[in-house]
């Protein structure tokens, strides 16, 4: 089977805000999916194209 090369030209940016929270065993599915949410709209307010981590009020990028 030979490989084909594909021509892909981007012409639009792409960035990603990412929530992460970390739960224990007990965390009902409301719970995470709205801390993780939060944590979302804190990396989207920080400037996108971050991460941020549920700390409450204060998040904190994680690196």
């Amino acid at each position: 089977m030979k490989s084909k090369e594909i021509d892909i030209s981007i012409t639009e940016e792409i960035t990603v805000s990412v929530g992460v929270v970390q739960v224990n065993r007990t965390a009902q599915f409301e719970e995470i999916y709205q801390k993780a949410d939060k944590a979302m709209y804190q990396a989207k307010d920080a400037g996108r194209d971050c991460v941020k981590d549920y700390q409450g009020k204060q998040g904190h990028v994680l690196v």
